[in-house]
């Protein structure tokens, strides 16, 4: 057959530690902005848009390291806060809940 589908392929990247060690960094690349904004705002008084968190984080972790997977995470925060700050993420909430 020729098109197939190759699930033991998918379920054997699934089960590498190559793979989940890239997942976790962009799952830590998507808190540090969380926890960079909270330790600001709440000890220092700054109250900036978190857009600003983010696109900070992404330049730190590209300054300091290699893990473009960490990058990565920032990058969805960012585009995640910007979304719910022009509204776009309630617009598809709508539009999937069909009003």
């Amino acid at each position: 057959m020729a098109n197939s589908i190759d699930f033991g392929g998918a379920f054997e990247a699934l089960a590498s530690e190559e793979y989940w060690i890239e997942i976790l960094l962009v799952f830590v690349g998507f808190l540090v902005p969380v926890v960079v904004a909270n330790v600001i705002e709440g000890y220092m008084g700054f109250d900036l848009p978190n857009e600003v968190y983010g696109l900070g984080t992404m330049a730190g972790v590209e300054m300091v390291s290699d893990q473009h997977m960490a990058t990565v995470g920032a990058g969805v925060y960012t585009a995640d806060v910007f979304a719910e700050r022009v509204g776009l993420k309630q617009s598809v909430t709508n539009f999937g809940a069909g009003n």
